[in-house]
């Protein structure tokens, strides 16, 4: 799978977006991200980038990469664990 088979140009309210608003809201996720260390708060987190992929119409996506996405949540828990 190449990065070209990821993007899809569809009529959405993201893709519609400016893309430096775009580039400030990943900035802004990013950095919730790195502040909020609690598992409820990164819920909270993952259910807003979850809400902001459907409304891009990008589930799709998100379903084929879930052998990806499960591993890297596996292998962040287990190093949550140690650090």
């Amino acid at each position: 799978m190449s990065a070209g088979d990821l993007y899809r140009d569809r009529p959405s309210l993201l893709h519609r977006l400016d893309p430096r608003t775009k580039l400030a809201g990943v900035l802004a996720l990013f950095a919730c991200c790195l502040t909020f260390v609690h598992p409820a708060y990164v819920a909270a987190l993952a259910a807003v980038v979850l809400a902001l992929a459907g409304l891009a119409r990008g589930l799709g996506n998100l379903w084929r990469m879930r052998l990806l996405l499960a591993l890297l949540c596996l292998f962040a828990g287990l190093l949550w664990a140690f650090f």
